[in-house]
């Protein structure tokens, strides 16, 4: 097959989608990694608008770098054939004669308890952005819930000043000027 631009274009990229906050002009940016993050990038108000502006992006610059000769990388996929599960790691040997006790203490050999190490990791990993996100999350929603309160704290002090008793404290203005002697009620 001919690698031109129709073929680049049609090659499936990943592309990564940011929702770009409120307070930097809200929307989405879109880039592909693969090809740079600052080269393919693109953004618009909804992800339709900033996919649509990806598709341009590419085309210049695949245009362009096919016109150059610059060589344009293509997606991999990463088929599971690929790993065979096996993989060597060379550790300290205290690290080796730890997790060795460990492996005998729970009466499982050293790969099971490994694997059971490593996946813990990932999984506290993940925990750990999972919570981190709602915690920002929750931040957010009592910044609001402040604001929100603060307002309606400044629109009630707001009421009784504005209310009409208030010229019953002050007294009656009468010909610009007020009563001398003020009414409580």
């Amino acid at each position: 097959m001919k690698k031109d631009l129709y073929y680049y274009m049609s090659l499936n990229y990943p592309i990564e989608l940011i929702k770009i906050p409120e307070d930097e002009g809200g929307g989405y940016s879109a880039c592909i990694p693969l090809l740079g993050r600052n080269a393919f990038l693109s953004d618009g108000e909804t992800i339709d608008e900033a996919l649509k502006n990806l598709e341009i992006i590419k085309e210049e610059n695949f245009s362009r770098m096919l016109e150059k000769g610059i060589p344009i990388p293509e997606p991999q996929e990463q088929m599971e054939e690929e790993f065979s599960g096996k993989f060597l790691v060379r550790v300290p040997k205290e690290l080796h004669r730890e997790l060795v006790r460990n492996s005998n203490k729970n009466g499982i050999s050293l790969n099971q308890y490994v694997q059971y190490v490593i996946t813990k990791g990932i999984s506290f990993s993940s925990f750990e952005e999972i919570t981190e996100t709602y915690s920002n999350k929750f931040e957010q929603v009592l910044t609001e819930m402040k604001k929100v309160e603060y307002e309606i704290q400044e629109k009630n002090i707001y009421k009784e000043f504005s209310s009409t008793s208030l010229h019953y404290i002050v007294g009656d203005k009468q010909d610009n000027e007020y009563d001398q002697y003020s009414k409580v009620g």
